[in-house]
């Protein structure tokens, strides 16, 4: 294949401040380098498209390179990495590219500085070609290319673990748009992205090891979007939080988190004129509405190993732990770990969120009441008293009403006093903004006496979370 030749700076790099965009998120690279793959896969050799995603590919190429020596991508557990940094959102969205190179057994890509446009070409030829050859690494090297090097697969060492290197928040919107693609599948009736799912569950899991409050407070930035995408991650949080205090390991922690994420997929069967009907909805409705937890099941059938819990979670996480609930389900003795771990969460965020157009959305103080009291009936008792010292009795992100008639912001639970969080003070007694003052209220006289609702109050948790 001939390339044209190429300009001084393709594409959209052409200005400053999108070369400075893509300098500082190499990963953007690989996106790039799978529009070029799959353009020559889809167009005959010469064609404009071809050219100019090759183009473009190059020019991302130098722009990256032009204030360092090299960058390497390498592939672990399906993923792509650079250095010890997950690329969450290029491994979500090339998966392609990912299963391209990992059939073919490349596990690391390397672009040296100066590759030119000849080389960039051949590269994304042989890895458009990769279906054909038996091996792409021994391709590349038989090439001659002198600026683009493929490497073996490698395992990590015993003890050995990739950090996840993602920002809670980043790592948050991610977790939304990824779910945002799974409903929309579900909607169509396409085949799931499970891989997705798993690999977002995995970095939640890697982030909450870090910190295990962490996606908490950013998932209380969030509380009252009316927004499906929301409700799955959050669950996911709240049952990888519980998860882990009862000591699950990391096996467990990434079959829960995948169950939790998708614990909901079967209301996109369900007609979305139900789901947020106002007033409520008939008897012949919420049959239909039941059928949910039926329909996930069938979606999610397919996972593998451990993630298979995902069908029962998805399946059961209405039949509450005396299974009074629905579906009627005549052989179940009793609700799966993974069940009565999601339903606790599912609860707590369903109550407390705006998505529920009939029902006023309880406070987070009063939906941790209302988890302790159905314990033995809605939730298992045992967890329903760990999630309660876990999260605490006003979860972060809480804003709450001292006994001074000050109001506070809860940033952090105190481990074993559940009524006693850290929290930042912002208000005074007669209501007059402070400068936030950090409180553990464990070693303080005042007392917390109730949650009051942030939007009537006209509190703006993103400046204290």
């Amino acid at each position: 294949m001939t390339a044209s030749p190429d300009p001084p700076m393709a594409g959209s790099f052409g200005h400053p401040r999108a070369q400075a965009a893509l300098a500082e998120r190499p990963g953007a690279l690989l996106r790039l380098l799978e529009a070029a793959r799959k353009n020559l896969l889809l167009y005959l050799p010469g064609h404009p498209q071809v050219a100019a995603s090759l183009h473009e590919f190059h020019a991302g190429l130098g722009v990256i390179l032009k204030s360092r020596g090299s960058v390497r991508f390498d592939i672990y557990e399906d993923a792509f990495f650079l250095g010890n940094r997950i690329l969450l959102e290029e491994s979500l969205q090339t998966p392609g590219l990912l299963e391209e190179l990992m059939t073919n057994h490349v596990g690391s890509v390397e672009f040296l500085q100066g590759a030119p446009l000849q080389e960039a070409t051949r590269f994304v030829e042989l890895l458009a070609a990769a279906g054909r050859q038996s091996h792409l690494g021994d391709a590349v090297a038989a090439a001659g290319l002198q600026f683009i090097k493929t490497g073996p697969p490698k395992e990590l060492g015993k003890g050995e673990q990739k950090a996840t290197g993602l920002a809670p928040r980043e790592l948050y919107r991610i977790g939304l748009r990824t779910m945002d693609a799974l409903n929309y599948q579900a909607v169509q009736g396409a085949p799931l992205n499970l891989r997705n799912a798993r690999l977002l569950g995995n970095s939640m899991v890697n982030v909450i090891l870090h910190d295990r409050h962490a996606l908490l407070g950013v998932a209380a930035l969030y509380q009252h979007d009316e927004d499906t995408c929301h409700h799955s991650v959050d669950v996911a949080v709240l049952s990888l939080m519980l998860g882990l205090r009862i000591g699950l390991d990391e096996p467990g922690l990434l079959a829960l988190g995948t169950a939790a994420l998708l614990h909901d997929i079967g209301k996109m069967s369900i007609p979305r004129s139900l789901l947020g009907k106002p007033g409520g909805v008939t008897a012949t409705e919420r049959s239909v509405i039941e059928r949910h937890t039926v329909h996930g099941a069938g979606m999610v059938q397919h996972l593998q190993g451990l993630a298979q819990t995902a069908m029962l979670v998805a399946l059961e996480h209405h039949l509450n732990y005396d299974l009074s609930g629905y579906p009627r389900l005549p052989w179940a003795k009793k609700q799966h770990l993974f069940t009565r771990i999601v339903a606790i969460g599912d609860f707590f965020d369903a109550s407390t969120s705006a998505r529920r157009t009939y029902r006023k959305p309880l406070l987070p103080d009063q939906a941790m009441h209302a988890i302790v009291t159905g314990a033995g009936k809605l939730f298992d008792p045992t967890l329903a008293a760990l999630f309660l010292n876990t999260v605490g009795g006003f979860p972060v992100g809480s804003v709450v009403r001292l006994s001074s008639g000050e109001v506070g912001v809860v940033y952090r639970p105190t481990e074993g006093k559940a009524l006693q969080p850290q929290l930042k003070v912002i208000r005074d007694a007669q209501g007059a903004v402070l400068e936030p003052v950090l409180v553990d209220m464990a070693q303080d006289q005042r007392r917390v006496l109730h949650c009051i609702d942030p939007i009537r109050a006209g509190i703006d948790l993103t400046a204290y979370l």
